[in-house]
């Protein structure tokens, strides 16, 4: 299960935000969300033709709704997200190291 850990140092499991994305927008093609500090994580977006600076703030304000403040997300755009071998993109690469 993939985690994240927040600014409180609560360990969640990411499954939450999977809805957050459609539920907001149906204007990323791709995306995968990044964490590399305590309560802060990227979102890495492919954005779809028609993704404007609405869809940003839609995301926004549904990901603020499931997580609170104990998060702090920030975007990022690219053109691709790399996949594993099996072809797949991961959902979350976390960067911290998660002791269970």
């Amino acid at each position: 299960q993939e985690i994240i850990i927040t600014k409180s140092k609560k360990y969640l499991p990411l499954i939450g935000a999977y809805g957050v994305i459609p539920k907001a927008t149906k204007n990323v093609w791709d995306c995968q969300f990044i964490q590399e500090k305590e309560g802060e994580l990227t979102l890495v977006i492919v954005k779809d033709k028609k993704y404007s600076e609405l869809d940003e703030k839609k995301l926004f304000i549904e990901f603020q709704k499931r997580f609170g403040d104990e998060i702090i997300l920030s975007f990022e755009y690219v053109n691709d997200i790399d996949r594993t071998q099996m072809g797949k993109s991961r959902f979350l690469i976390q960067k911290l190291p998660i002791k269970i």
